[in-house]
């Protein structure tokens, strides 16, 4: 069993792969930083960490800062573990590079936050700054953070350079969020949110003991592609104080259902992407579901009024992603850390029909745990199970998905995280920023416009994933759950520009205008024509018109090229009905390649499936990858007074699906290094 020791951060790294191999972690890639290269070895299910030596921590705030890289030949997971003092630690399981994406929101405490931000290549990275709490002025809306005014609504741009990451931290009694921050950037980039110390008494006013917690909290943020719709909350077991839920939404006119302590259904409504709520009742698993894609975070309370029951429940704050019930995945490894005097657990939901398929350590697990029913989703359930530190594999045998937590009780100390989950691409891009008549798209998280649920919501599953939602009862309910003025919803769009029509023989421009906003109080607002004619024009005329196009080709002049079409496609748009195999996106011209875990035509094919939980390597023919590869992995550990950001390698199904991108073996990671001045301003 690992020492306790305080102000220390500590790397525990694991594999399934039955062979040993090496593991190389390395901060020689930045000159400014310090120095650090060493070997881990690895082999299946064998417990492996790397304390870090203080001299390799750093101080919060603003600013750059270096990172740290593992590297190894195949697949592995590394769960990070922070501790402040003996009454204070954090953990989480961080993401591969791969899985990284554009764009995320925030989420911390309300008191000292934290953001950091890292990158594997260059990046201009721009942050929305939402900020919520006592130290915002009311008036002018501006904090005064550190040396840097950061205002809300505020935007500022970071340019960060490769293996660069930049720290947001104060851990210096500020009293202030900055959740539903938005950090969009023109590449993929990694980012860790959280608390540098927790307070309960900043979370709730009227709890007297203003001691109760210095605790950290952190959390590897997921990126808004995985953002889910129905979400199972924990209950953790041996725990009597309650905890909440925060709820980030992606997409505007977002609304969430939940039932209460008295079994009573509630809707919340979101107006705006980036809206925050924090949700609060008491322990008992219960279905959280919403009509576009959000993030569920759960909030570990320290006691208020401490009972005989939870007299031992002060302090230790902690915070926790949710998993969306379509990232759950049938198998995990994963690592308990080694801290003296705590009681480690383990919680599972899985649908009850496959609980007896359950094998912890290629034990069968089902009769060892208490189970209970979920509110909302009768056939799931949940139970927990106390397991000792070390490494372990959880697996079902009908390879039935579920979900898997692990967390810790000890009076003033606590951790929580995933135990993994599937990395993929669920909250889909979108195609277009208005609804269009006709399009018989029910949840259109595209258009900024009022989704049809909140027009006709009924008791019937509009959306053919579960949801049944109970109608908002009245216009005054819908603006009293509104965190903020109701929203201005009733508008029609703008004409579009004068265009020439698909008909080689018309002579006249024409321009359209479509009815894709609604009055939530009303019908769609669409008096005006949708379609006018406008003056004689020579369309056509010194140019080819696209109907004369040979196949697979369209546009003016048949520039564009629309070759991966099943079949010749619009000569006007560039639209067909279907794509090749390795191709998707008719719509558009089949434009765009399968993406993670597609293959085939149309990219329908699934290569979990095919391949065993694994990715494709042939998206055309869904070929199944048998070599190794070498991809990057990415960590950002600087949440805690002892802080770092850290660069790893590795791939686990475990823990996430990534697309592997590829290196050569050997020196080739010598030359990847673009070193930079470290200060530089950023902001």
């Amino acid at each position: 069993m690992a020492p306790h020791h305080q102000n220390s951060v500590v790397f525990y790294l694991y594999t399934e792969d039955i062979d040993s191999f090496k593991v190389v972690l390395t901060t020689e890639h930045y000159k400014l930083g310090p120095k650090l290269s060493t070997d881990i070895v690895l082999s299946r299910l064998k417990d492996e960490s790397y304390r870090l030596h203080p001299k390799y921590h750093y101080a919060t705030g603003l600013g750059l800062k270096w990172t740290f890289r593992f590297v190894g030949p195949t697949m592995f997971g590394i769960t990070v573990l922070m501790e402040e003092s003996s009454e204070s630690a954090a953990t989480f399981v961080a993401l591969p590079v791969s899985s990284w994406g554009r764009k995320y929101y925030a989420v911390t405490l309300r008191h000292v936050p934290t953001l950091q931000i890292i990158a594997n290549q260059q990046a201009r990275v721009l942050l929305d700054i939402s900020l919520h709490g006592a130290e915002r002025d009311q008036a002018s809306h501006f904090v005064q953070f550190l040396n840097i005014r950061l205002k809300h609504g505020d935007r500022k741009t970071l340019h960060l350079n490769r293996y660069e990451a930049y720290d947001i931290s104060s851990c210096d009694n500020f009293k202030s969020s900055l959740s539903g921050t938005k950090i969009t950037s023109d590449v993929p980039v990694g980012a860790v949110s959280g608390s540098c110390r927790t307070s309960f008494y900043e979370l709730h006013v009227n709890c007297s003991y203003t001691h109760s917690s210095l605790d950290i909290a952190a959390e590897m943020l997921p990126p808004v592609q995985t953002f889910g719709r129905q979400f199972i909350t924990p209950k953790l077991y041996q725990r009597q104080s309650r905890g909440s839920y925060v709820v980030i939404s992606s997409h505007h006119n977002t609304l969430v259902q939940y039932v209460d302590d008295h079994g009573v259904s509630r809707d919340i409504a979101l107006p705006f992407a980036g809206d925050v709520v924090e949700l609060t009742f008491r322990q008992h698993p219960r279905l959280i579901q919403a009509t576009k894609a959000i993030a569920m975070y759960f909030v570990q309370h320290s006691t208020c009024q401490p009972t005989r029951a939870s007299r031992y429940e002060l302090g230790d704050v902690s915070l926790m992603l949710l998993v969306p019930l379509q990232l759950f995945y049938f198998q995990y490894t994963f690592r308990v850390p080694g801290v003296r005097f705590v009681e480690n657990y383990i919680l599972i939901v899985i649908t009850s029909i496959h609980r007896n398929s359950l094998l912890l350590d290629e034990e069968y697990l089902s009769r060892r745990l208490d189970w209970d029913n979920v509110w909302g989703a009768e056939s799931y359930s949940e139970g927990a199970l106390k397991i000792y530190d070390g490494v372990h594999s959880i697996q079902t045998t009908d390879k039935a998905v579920f979900g898997c937590y692990v967390y810790s009780l000890r009076y003033r100390y606590s951790y929580m995280h995933p135990a993994g989950y599937r990395v993929m691409r669920i909250n889909r891009e979108c195609e277009r920023d208005e609804l269009s008549e006709g399009d018989n798209d029910t949840n259109d998280e595209c258009d900024e416009s009022v989704i049809k649920e909140l027009d006709k919501i009924s008791e019937e599953d509009n959306d053919v994933n579960g949801l049944k939602l109970s109608p908002l009862k009245s216009m005054d309910d819908f603006e009293q759950q509104q965190s903020g003025p109701m929203a201005r919803l009733a508008t029609v769009s703008e004409w579009s520009p004068w265009h020439c029509a698909q008909d080689c023989n018309q002579n006249k421009l024409i321009r359209t205008r479509q009815c894709s906003h609604y009055d939530i109080r009303k019908k769609p607002v669409c008096k005006e024509p949708l379609i006018e004619e406008g003056q004689p024009e020579a369309c056509y005329v010194r140019e080819m018109c696209p109907a004369k196009c040979p196949s697979f080709t369209w546009g003016l002049n048949c520039y564009q090229n629309c070759s991966k079409c099943y079949q010749p496609c619009n000569k006007f748009n560039g639209t067909c009905s279907q794509c090749k195999a390795g191709y998707k996106n008719a719509k558009y011209g089949c434009n765009q390649s399968c993406g993670l875990f597609e293959f085939g035509q149309d990219c329908t094919g699934n290569c979990l499936t095919k391949c065993d939980g694994e990715d494709c390597y042939d998206r055309v023919t869904g070929e199944c990858n048998t070599s190794k590869i070498y991809f990057v992995v990415i960590f950002l550990l600087a949440l805690v007074i002892p802080c770092c950001a850290v660069l790893c390698s590795g791939k686990s199904k475990s823990y996430s699906f990534a697309e592997d991108v590829e290196f050569n073996e050997g020196p080739a990671f010598d030359t990847m290094l673009n070193i930079q001045e470290q200060e530089r301003s950023t902001i």
